[in-house]
Protein backbone atom coordinates (compact mmCIF):
# COMPACT_ATOMS: atom_id res chain seq x y z
CA UNK A 1 0.00 0.00 0.00
CA UNK A 2 3.21 2.34 1.32
CA UNK A 3 4.66 2.02 -2.08
CA UNK A 4 1.65 2.45 -4.41
CA UNK A 5 0.68 5.10 -2.47
CA UNK A 6 4.11 6.56 -2.97
CA UNK A 7 3.80 5.76 -6.92
CA UNK A 8 0.74 6.88 -7.44
CA UNK A 9 2.09 10.83 -5.96
CA UNK A 10 5.22 10.86 -8.26
CA UNK A 11 3.40 9.59 -11.01
CA UNK A 12 0.52 12.55 -10.24
CA UNK A 13 3.43 14.86 -9.97
CA UNK A 14 4.80 13.18 -13.06
CA UNK A 15 1.66 13.90 -15.26
CA UNK A 16 1.67 17.54 -13.69
CA UNK A 17 5.06 17.94 -15.52
CA UNK A 18 7.99 17.70 -12.71
CA UNK A 19 10.55 15.63 -13.85
CA UNK A 20 12.40 16.68 -10.72
CA UNK A 21 11.78 15.39 -7.33
CA UNK A 22 13.34 15.81 -3.96
CA UNK A 23 12.23 13.25 -1.51
CA UNK A 24 12.72 14.51 2.47
CA UNK A 25 13.18 11.07 4.13
CA UNK A 26 12.15 10.84 8.07
CA UNK A 27 11.85 7.64 9.05
CA UNK A 28 14.19 4.34 8.53
CA UNK A 29 11.19 2.64 7.76
CA UNK A 30 10.24 4.38 4.43
CA UNK A 31 14.02 2.98 3.13
CA UNK A 32 12.59 0.38 1.52
CA UNK A 33 10.91 2.45 -1.21
CA UNK A 34 14.16 3.65 -2.74
CA UNK A 35 14.11 0.27 -4.67
CA UNK A 36 10.58 0.85 -6.03
CA UNK A 37 12.06 3.80 -7.10
CA UNK A 38 14.59 2.68 -9.21
CA UNK A 39 11.64 0.60 -10.85
CA UNK A 40 9.95 3.84 -11.46
CA UNK A 41 12.86 5.66 -13.17
CA UNK A 42 12.95 2.85 -15.41
CA UNK A 43 9.41 3.69 -16.33
CA UNK A 44 10.16 6.85 -16.64
CA UNK A 45 13.44 7.67 -17.87
CA UNK A 46 13.42 11.64 -17.52
CA UNK A 47 12.23 11.73 -14.16
CA UNK A 48 14.73 12.56 -11.44
CA UNK A 49 14.55 12.05 -7.85
CA UNK A 50 16.89 12.78 -4.69
CA UNK A 51 16.83 11.15 -1.97
CA UNK A 52 17.67 12.62 1.62
CA UNK A 53 17.13 10.99 5.32
CA UNK A 54 18.96 13.22 7.15
CA UNK A 55 20.20 11.04 10.16
CA UNK A 56 22.43 8.90 8.11
CA UNK A 57 24.33 12.24 6.52
CA UNK A 58 27.84 12.00 7.16
CA UNK A 59 27.70 15.88 8.44
CA UNK A 60 25.20 14.88 10.71
CA UNK A 61 27.76 11.71 11.89
CA UNK A 62 30.68 13.99 12.17
CA UNK A 63 28.54 16.53 15.07
CA UNK A 64 27.51 12.89 16.86
CA UNK A 65 31.15 12.14 17.01
CA UNK A 66 32.35 15.73 17.31
CA UNK A 67 29.98 16.11 20.88
CA UNK A 68 30.93 12.49 21.43
CA UNK A 69 27.04 11.33 21.25
CA UNK A 70 25.46 8.52 19.98
CA UNK A 71 22.92 8.80 17.53
CA UNK A 72 19.95 5.99 18.04
CA UNK A 73 16.28 5.85 17.30
CA UNK A 74 14.24 8.15 19.75
CA UNK A 75 17.28 9.90 21.22
CA UNK A 76 18.76 13.41 21.26
CA UNK A 77 19.16 12.80 17.59
CA UNK A 78 15.04 12.85 17.25
CA UNK A 79 14.79 15.49 20.12
CA UNK A 80 14.47 18.77 18.12
CA UNK A 81 12.26 21.29 19.81
CA UNK A 82 9.87 21.27 16.64
CA UNK A 83 9.86 17.04 17.70
CA UNK A 84 9.18 16.80 21.05
CA UNK A 85 6.12 16.84 22.49
CA UNK A 86 7.04 16.02 26.55
CA UNK A 87 9.39 16.35 28.86
CA UNK A 88 12.10 14.02 27.87
CA UNK A 89 14.64 12.31 30.75
CA UNK A 90 17.68 13.63 31.32
CA UNK A 91 19.60 10.44 32.49
CA UNK A 92 21.20 8.17 29.96
CA UNK A 93 19.94 5.02 28.48
CA UNK A 94 22.48 2.06 28.57
CA UNK A 95 22.71 0.67 24.79
CA UNK A 96 20.12 -2.02 24.65
CA UNK A 97 22.12 -5.11 23.06
CA UNK A 98 20.29 -7.07 20.02
CA UNK A 99 23.53 -8.45 18.66
CA UNK A 100 22.56 -10.20 15.50
CA UNK A 101 19.05 -11.34 16.85
CA UNK A 102 16.14 -10.41 14.67
CA UNK A 103 13.61 -8.79 16.93
CA UNK A 104 9.46 -9.17 16.73
CA UNK A 105 7.68 -6.33 17.77
CA UNK A 106 7.50 -8.42 21.65
CA UNK A 107 11.15 -8.58 21.97
CA UNK A 108 12.00 -5.15 20.84
CA UNK A 109 9.49 -4.09 23.42
CA UNK A 110 10.85 -5.92 26.28
CA UNK A 111 14.60 -5.02 24.94
CA UNK A 112 13.92 -1.42 24.47
CA UNK A 113 11.24 -0.54 26.82
CA UNK A 114 10.12 2.95 25.45
CA UNK A 115 11.38 2.91 21.95
CA UNK A 116 14.55 4.35 22.85
CA UNK A 117 17.78 2.48 21.45
CA UNK A 118 20.58 4.15 24.26
CA UNK A 119 22.35 6.89 25.01
CA UNK A 120 20.83 10.71 25.45
CA UNK A 121 17.77 11.75 25.48
CA UNK A 122 18.18 15.34 24.94
CA UNK A 123 21.63 17.63 24.42
CA UNK A 124 22.26 20.91 24.24
CA UNK A 125 19.50 23.12 21.93
CA UNK A 126 22.75 24.48 20.30
CA UNK A 127 23.42 21.30 18.94
CA UNK A 128 20.19 20.41 17.99
CA UNK A 129 20.53 23.50 16.11
CA UNK A 130 23.57 23.04 14.57
CA UNK A 131 22.51 20.14 13.00
CA UNK A 132 19.14 21.47 11.71
CA UNK A 133 21.39 23.99 10.11
CA UNK A 134 23.69 21.20 8.29
CA UNK A 135 20.49 19.49 7.01
CA UNK A 136 19.07 22.83 6.19
CA UNK A 137 22.60 23.73 3.70
CA UNK A 138 22.26 19.89 2.72
CA UNK A 139 18.44 20.19 1.38
CA UNK A 140 18.79 23.28 -0.32
CA UNK A 141 22.59 21.95 -2.12
CA UNK A 142 20.00 19.04 -2.92
CA UNK A 143 17.43 21.41 -4.31
CA UNK A 144 20.17 22.26 -6.95
CA UNK A 145 19.60 19.70 -9.78
CA UNK A 146 21.18 20.30 -12.51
Amino acid sequence: TYMNLVEDIIRSLYGAGFRKILILNGHGGNTSIKTHLVELINQLPDLRIRWYAWWTEDRVKEIAKKYGLNPQHANWLEAFDFTTVADLPAEFKPLPQANAEILGKARARELYGDGSFGGQYQVEPAIMQEMFEVCREDIVDLLRFT
